[in-house]
């Protein structure tokens, strides 16, 4: 049964009143996402103990999603897949429609239905070579999907049924290793960057464009150069962006400059920012915890 949003808010604004976190268990957790009708949260984690390309990348059978309290506790460690359905290898970016959970993980994207519990759909995206499926955002009912090994970005219709229907790679070679993705109000697309190998030779970044236009028109944002994972926007255009390099969070407000709002954490990853706007939460790989980090 999912749980009251206005019971789950009231907890959770008490709960953040200082840095919580989740460290009961969770295997290299990279992504959280938080539904917005219930107040519930949900943690992706890779599973293993070394945060290595090999681990992300493993057909092991070892990944799971964790459910979270609102104050950044594990309520259940291995939520999904539940009894019953295929293992997940490298679960890693979450994307929620309705009341369908959609979770990357490696060469496909899997559907779960909250309510039940229970996978609903899972599509293959190995004929678009993607071998690094990493995160993924709703947009107009479908999904955008990044492959950082291919350093391309996919649009997946269909997302909102619950089935994805196709596939179209949008443009790929140009990002420099595509890792977090959002999308604003606006139709914004915004591209954190994290460099994989040799890829890309100036180093990660933080871009933006426009959905529907030409890729090639899109900026840089005034984020250093470094190894950027997850990016997230808040309602007033705020971006919020991890790096690797400078082990932390870093916000750019609407004609601001960038700003490290948090530090010294080990493999800050895939993070959210909370439906009332009290703190983001961020997965750290390396350090197998949920941080919270307070915005008010």
């Amino acid at each position: 049964m999912r749980q009251s949003a206005t019971v789950l808010a009231t907890v959770l604004a008490a709960a953040l009143a200082s840095t919580a976190y989740a460290a009961d268990g969770l295997q290299l957790p990279e992504s959280v996402v938080q539904d917005h009708d219930t107040g519930i949260i949900y943690c992706s984690n890779v599973g293993g103990t070394q945060a290595t390309l090999e681990a992300v990348v493993e057909k092991d059978g070892n990944g799971f999603i964790s459910k979270l309290k609102p104050d950044g506790s594990v309520e259940v460690l291995k939520f999904l897949p539940q009894e019953g359905d295929p293992a997940l290898n490298g679960p890693k970016g979450m994307a929620i429609i309705g009341t369908i959970l959609w979770v990357t993980d490696i060469d496909r994207v899997v559907a779960y239905d909250l309510d039940s519990g229970k996978q609903i759909s899972s599509f293959d995206l190995a004929d678009k070579n993607v071998t690094f499926a990493n995160d993924v955002v709703e947009i107009d009912g479908s999904l955008l999907l990044t492959d950082t090994a291919g350093d391309q970005v996919l649009q997946l219709s269909g997302a909102d049924r619950g089935t994805i229907t196709g596939a179209e790679v949008i443009d790929k070679g140009i990002f420099g290793g595509a890792n977090g993705i959002a999308v604003d109000g606006k139709g914004t697309i915004y591209l954190a960057t994290y460099p994989v190998g040799t890829m890309p030779k100036e180093g990660g970044m933080v871009r933006k464009f426009t959905f529907g236009e030409s890729l090639d028109k899109r900026s840089k944002m005034p984020f250093a150069v470094g190894a950027w994972d997850g990016v997230a926007v808040g309602p007033d255009g705020t971006i919020y962006a991890t790096d690797w390099t400078s082990a932390g969070v870093w916000k750019l407000t609407q004609g601001g400059q960038p700003e490290q709002i948090a530090k010294d954490m080990k493999g800050p990853a895939d993070l959210c920012l909370l439906k009332d706007g009290s703190a983001l939460l961020v997965p750290q790989m390396g350090g197998n915890v949920v941080t919270a980090v307070p915005l008010k």
